[in-house]
């Protein structure tokens, strides 16, 4: 049956949700695979849509059939293609370490890759812990002498209730398509007052902004965008939805800290003269010296890629 004469509820309150846009699974599987040299057609198979929809209550954004998702092979291929996919030195990582102090606390990352956050804190952490999927990304981190195991959140919460005092996901959320219960465990895990921190990719940046039927500004953009959409991510978030969370699971937001954009310059100016119709776009037609002074000037307010939002638990 098309997707698109279902009625889809929402993953997060179950409410009936509003369909934004349709895709052509026929020009995913092409630009994934000009773009990634990676074949999606084993994901795709049975499905006549990937649509995109929107919970009318918190404004998250979802791909629609579920289970459009990768495993564990797609994972590791990307990560076998591209050494940025499991970055050592994530914008978030510095942040956290920043305004959280690890000390003598027990921690849980969910989703933690080669380990590379568990790495930073584990000399200072009472205890460090890791779930991860990705057997290859586990067996990696287990070499490193970091304790991580091929888990879930929903099974490893049920032997682990309110156990670490932080609980920690980066550019993991995006990627789950039962995100209600995926948080409900993670949360589960959290001794009362302690912290749930999620960074995922800014929906709200110009980094990601789509233009209908995959159209792309320029490569940069094309990249972003693919990587945006199933199987590779399954959901869109930005600070409304993410504030909206508060409402439904047993958490209130503490702070938000939006990534600036350090580089992609000329990828933003073209970016800006796509999307942004006002003024600005229309008076920078060029890379150039005042450009460059307004670009450095105004891009520690800039949002870039990643939104790191801090809850603590009731």
């Amino acid at each position: 049956m098309n997707n698109i004469q279902q009625i889809v509820t929402s993953p997060i309150t179950n409410n009936v949700a509003n369909l934004v846009e349709v895709f052509d699974n026929e020009a995913l599987k092409k630009y994934y695979e000009l773009c990634f040299n990676i074949d999606i057609t084993p994901y795709l198979e049975g499905k006549d849509n990937i649509a995109l929809y929107e919970c009318p209550d918190t404004g998250y954004q979802f791909y629609y059939p579920f289970d459009v998702f990768g495993d564990a092979f797609f994972y590791d291929a990307f990560s076998k293609r591209y050494n940025w996919y499991y970055q050592p030195d994530r914008w978030e990582y510095k942040i956290c370490q920043k305004v959280i102090n690890f000390s003598n606390l027990d921690v849980l990352e969910v989703g933690c890759g080669d380990g590379h956050f568990l790495e930073r804190i584990k000399m200072d952490a009472n205890t460090s812990k890791g779930l991860e999927l990705n057997t290859q990304a586990v067996e990696t981190a287990q070499q490193k002498g970091l304790d991580v195991e091929a888990e879930t959140i929903q099974a490893f919460a049920k032997a682990y209730p309110e156990a670490f005092d932080v609980v920690a996901m980066f550019q993991v959320l995006e990627h789950i398509g039962d995100v209600r219960t995926f948080l409900e465990s993670s949360i589960a895990c959290l001794k009362p007052g302690g912290k749930l921190l999620i960074a995922v990719p800014n929906n709200a940046s110009i980094l990601l902004k789509t233009k209908p039927n995959l159209v792309f500004i320029n490569e940069l953009h094309q990249r972003c965008t693919l990587m945006n959409m199933p199987p590779h991510h399954m959901g869109r978030w930005d600070s409304k939805s993410l504030t909206a969370l508060s409402g439904y699971l047993p958490v209130r937001l503490h702070q938000f800290y939006y990534e600036p954009i350090w580089y992609y310059r000329t990828h933003y100016l073209e970016l800006l003269q796509c999307f942004d119709k006002r003024w600005l776009s229309k008076f920078f037609k060029k890379e150039n010296l005042l450009f460059k002074t307004y670009f450095k000037l105004a891009q520690p307010r800039i949002k870039g890629h990643t939104i790191l939002g801090i809850y603590i638990k009731h």
